[in-house]
């Protein structure tokens, strides 16, 4: 008797069939067992956890009497982009003409890990502002499966709006991430006062 025990990540194992290991491999559970055959062989399937990384996934074997363990790894690359979200620069307020704060920034992933290298479109959909100085950039996602431009708002008081897209299959539309973005205009004529408490060391 043989046992698989999954010790890295949440990857599945089950038994092969007909000898080998189909590509649509059921759930599964995290140990198997089985009896090695007349050649003193014993084959398990194995399909990787869910988290994309370098030899992140390990799998030890061992069997009853018998002094050792034997382990392997395995790398797991993420799978193809089908989720893009909001990273930060969200909901900001801003002069008029003024740059934002922060960047507008979109994280791309398989819904569980960062996807590098796909091309995010950030599109000015209302407002007037320019993204990286233009109304649409591309830039591709880092490794983290980030991306980011510089948000210059418009001429005009009020709402400006930035959609950052994938291309993704038609039958399954990926939704944009959408940025909100408030311009406030400058007015030379209204006071200005800063209001404040001193405390000393006890907070009194």
């Amino acid at each position: 008797m043989v046992t698989f025990d999954v010790t890295r990540s949440d990857g599945r194992l089950t038994a092969p069939k007909d000898g080998a290991c189909p590509a649509d491999l059921p759930t599964g559970n995290p140990r198997y067992q089985a009896v090695t055959d007349s050649q003193g062989e014993v084959r398990a399937c194995w399909r990787l956890g869910s988290d994309a990384g370098s030899g992140n996934n390990r799998l030890a074997v061992t069997s009853r009497d018998i002094v050792g363990t034997t382990v392997s790894c395995a790398s797991a690359t993420a799978a193809p982009a089908d989720q893009i979200n909001i990273g930060s620069g969200n909901n900001q307020r801003a002069e008029v003409f003024g740059p934002a704060r922060e960047p507008l920034q979109v994280w791309v992933s398989d819904e569980c890990n960062g996807v590098e290298g796909v091309p995010v479109t950030f599109s000015v959909t209302e407002g007037g502002g320019l993204v990286n100085g233009q109304n649409s950039v591309v830039v591709a996602s880092v490794a983290s499966g980030h991306a980011e431009v510089d948000f210059t708002l418009g001429s005009e008081p009020g709402l400006n709006v930035v959609e950052a897209s994938i291309e993704s299959d038609p039958k399954e539309p990926v939704e944009p991430a959408v940025f909100s973005i408030v311009g406030v205009p400058r007015n030379e004529n209204l006071p200005t006062h800063l209001t404040g408490v001193v405390f000393d060391n006890s907070l009194q």
